[in-house]
């Protein structure tokens, strides 16, 4: 009985820790997905908070909404190459879960997370003409 508490204390401990992350992100209604960006300049704390998730990015799978969510709030990827993306999150694969794809005249990556509340989520990053990170978000589809 004991252990089952502190499971569901620790649960909602990680989920309330990703629902902060987001509620400091600016959201965007885009037709039936909404969009959560940065978009002021973040703050020392948020780029710390950005960099250990990038950190933990491929070991922690299980959190990477929450760690999505940091990336973008630290504006961790911005400046990056492709190359510096897939190595730093790790390999694309050309599904729907986790692919690449031409959007526009820009070119953009789109991280696949775990389903929250029965929506999908992914972290999408647009990169500039120079093959560079200009922006990342989270895109929900409700």
């Amino acid at each position: 009985m004991c252990k089952a508490f502190v499971l569901i204390i620790f649960c909602l401990a990680v989920l309330s820790a990703c629902a902060n992350t987001r509620s400091k992100l600016t959201e965007t209604k885009c037709g039936i997905n909404h969009h959560f960006t940065q978009e002021g300049v973040p703050s020392e704390e948020e780029k710390k908070i950005g960099l250990m998730a990038l950190r933990k990015w491929k070991s922690y799978q299980s959190e990477r909404s929450r760690l999505a969510d940091e990336l973008t709030l630290g504006n961790t990827l911005r400046g990056l190459s492709t190359e510096d993306v897939v190595a730093a999150l790790g390999p694309l694969e050309a599904n729907y879960e986790n692919g690449e794809f031409e959007a526009g005249k820009s070119k953009t990556i789109v991280y696949g997370l775990p389903l929250e509340n029965w929506s999908q989520n992914d972290l999408v990053i647009e990169l500039s003409e120079d093959g560079k990170v200009d922006k990342t978000y989270i895109d929900v589809n409700y």
